[in-house]
């Protein structure tokens, strides 16, 4: 470990330390092939110091043939760790700001941009749409353009996002999200948007509209 007070950074190195390695493909045990060039992942902070861990990762020779073996600190293609990776999603979720969470954790915004692409990426791969009741579609303006939310307003989750609100951009929407669950949908709240009133009224017929008070007021 190496810490350089002057520049308020750690660098942690990290070896093999002869133990038996696994293959990724065959969970195999597999013999050591040889070590990747060395690669940094950036950690969370520590005494206000940024933190750096760096390690050649072995690579195994097994049945399925040689491959890189998995650390428990990250992937190999990642510059950072999951635990930093997590505690950039919570100043995410708190900022509500990319930019400020930039200045924050003292990284580039590529770094934050690329967290964040990864989050969605993976609440998408989960997202089920079993057992939805309520929906809520809103607006939400992207300069110089709007785009639709459609969200699950019992569990305040958004279920899907798409580019415009007009009358052929928002039923291509809810059609290809919520089409299977015509039936199922008890209530769709909307603000006065045009658009969507005819959308829920033509596609949703068994569901009650809403408009909720705020709009309203």
């Amino acid at each position: 470990m190496l810490l350089d007070a002057d520049s308020q950074r750690i660098d942690i190195y990290i070896s093999h330390a002869g133990r038996p390695l696994i293959c990724p493909k065959t969970r195999e045990t597999g013999t050591l092939y040889d070590h990747r060039k060395e690669r940094s992942w950036r950690h969370l902070d520590w005494f206000q110091f940024q933190c750096f861990v760096h390690c050649r990762i072995p690579r195994v020779k097994s049945s399925a043939g040689v491959h890189t073996i998995e650390v428990p600190w990250s992937t190999v293609l990642q510059r950072y760790t999951e635990a930093f990776e997590s505690w950039t999603i919570r100043w995410l979720k708190a900022t509500k700001n990319q930019t400020k969470t930039v200045q924050l954790l003292r990284c580039k915004f590529d770094v934050v941009n690329r967290v964040l692409h990864r989050s969605v990426e993976r609440g998408q791969c989960r997202r089920t749409l079993e057992g939805i009741l309520h929906v809520s579609v809103d607006e939400k303006a992207i300069h110089p353009k709007y785009a639709t939310i459609v969200s699950d307003s019992e569990r305040g989750v958004v279920l899907d996002e798409g580019q415009g609100r007009d009358k052929t951009s928002v039923p291509a929407l809810l059609q290809g999200l919520l089409g299977d669950l015509k039936d199922e949908i008890q209530t769709i709240t909307t603000d006065m948007w045009r658009a969507y009133i005819s959308c829920v009224t033509e596609l949703f017929s068994k569901a009650t509209l809403i408009h909720d008070r705020l709009h309203l007021v």
